[in-house]
């Protein structure tokens, strides 16, 4: 994964083999329905809300802007908790990294208090809202309007 150090960024490439390990990592580690209890903080072990389903996890091809090389990852899921893509991907870094024990990931998702590496939030982006859940139950019911955010996407697009 990337270098420390930001002024060591400039000019770093990731490999096709990491990558695809990166890639590999996400979707076998954390899509479908998991215990994210140490991927959240306030919560009991216990707490039912600590199980949050993702559907899907899609790593881009790296995107050069500025001599800096970007990769962007999509998660798709039902609902997330707070910092619970923060720590995925901070797991993710310090796994393809090496600076976790080999045990580390599989503590985190068991009901067994451990840390999990935040990361920055510098960077992260929530590009798309999709409320299908709502729409489906809600959205034609008689009562509820689905909420749709096609209509203003020239808006958003300008801001």
């Amino acid at each position: 994964m990337a270098p420390t150090f930001g002024e060591t960024w400039s000019g770093y490439r990731i490999s096709a083999e990491v990558l695809e390990k990166v890639r590999t990592f996400l979707q076998q580690n954390f899509v479908g329905t998991k215990n994210y209890y140490n991927y959240t903080s306030n919560k009991s072990a216990n707490d039912p809300s600590c199980f949050r389903y993702i559907r899907s996890i899609t790593v881009s091809d790296p995107v050069l802007v500025d001599d800096i090389e970007y990769i962007r990852i999509f998660l798709h899921g039902d609902s997330f908790i707070y910092h619970q893509i923060r720590k995925i991907v901070g797991m993710t870094i310090a796994v393809m990294r090496n600076v976790t024990p080999p045990d580390h990931l599989e503590k985190s998702m068991s009901k067994e208090r451990c840390d999990v590496p935040l990361a920055p939030g510098l960077g992260l982006v929530l590009d798309e809202v999709r409320m299908t859940r709502y729409n489906n139950k809600f959205g034609s019911d008689g009562l509820h309007t689905a909420l749709e955010w096609e209509p203003y996407e020239d808006m958003v697009q300008e801001f």
